[in-house]
């Protein structure tokens, strides 16, 4: 076997250049981020202010707009159990909800 230095250099067919994500990609990919932070700790007081703040469309009926409600609402009753205490990472029932 030829060392590396001495071996030539192989190009590999063209390959298009990587075009920007679909907006549907990008926000699946927050959700998994923002899951995957909920389950690993606590979230900090800045987290839950965001969370608390979360709605879904007004007209939007569906089971993922419900989780996601739920999941404002249990952000706001952190917020509002703020008393100095460290908190709980959320019980995964809640997280769950929003992989359905």
């Amino acid at each position: 076997m030829l060392p590396l230095s001495a071996t030539s250099r192989t190009h590999a067919p063209w390959v298009p250049p990587m075009t920007d994500l679909a907006d549907e990609d990008r926000v699946r990919g927050n959700v998994y981020a923002l899951l995957g932070n909920l389950l690993a700790a606590a979230p900090d007081a800045r987290l839950l202010e965001v969370l608390s703040s979360v709605a879904p469309e007004p007209d939007d009926d569906s089971l993922l707009a419900a989780s996601w409600q739920m999941l404002a609402l249990a952000a706001a009753r952190g917020v509002a159990a703020q008393s100095g205490t460290p908190l709980r990472p959320l019980p995964f029932s809640v997280l769950s909800t929003c992989l359905v």
